[in-house]
């Protein structure tokens, strides 16, 4: 691994987990004692660089797009949802909530669970087309 900070490391990062090794590097009063960033963004961009910030932004902005047909669905469901992922990506300004395990399951399910809401009612929309095509 490389040693030193410098913007060649700005793309790709200096590797998952790599920032609780480098602290002591950076921060000289820590008494050589770990810790993560303090957000979870910051932690992303020295972790993985830009390039992995930007795919972590990309899959919260995906889901956004992917969940706009929800509100002809269920309008509560699709506004709990949004409000979700939302706060996730607001609370990931002020906490590195990536190693709340339990917290990131449900949040995961339930992020799933809407997808799949989405996903199934795609489904059984276009199966009534054909139907009625056939028919």
């Amino acid at each position: 691994m490389q040693s030193g900070f410098s913007g060649r490391r700005y793309l790709f990062g200096y590797g998952i987990g790599s920032f609780r090794e480098y602290v002591p590097t950076f921060f000289e009063l820590s008494d050589g004692i770990k810790w993560d960033a303090h957000n979870v963004y910051v932690q992303w961009f020295f972790d993985v660089g830009l390039l992995g910030l930007a795919a972590y932004i990309w899959i919260h902005g995906r889901l956004l797009y992917m969940l706009r047909p929800l509100f002809a669905i269920d309008r509560l469901a699709a506004f709990i949802t949004i409000c979700t992922i939302i706060s996730y990506l607001l609370v990931s300004l002020s906490d590195n909530i990536m190693f709340y395990l339990v917290f990131n399951w449900y949040y995961w399910f339930s992020i799933g669970a809407a997808c799949a809401l989405v996903h199934m009612h795609a489904s059984l929309a276009g199966e009534r087309n054909q139907t009625r095509f056939r028919s």
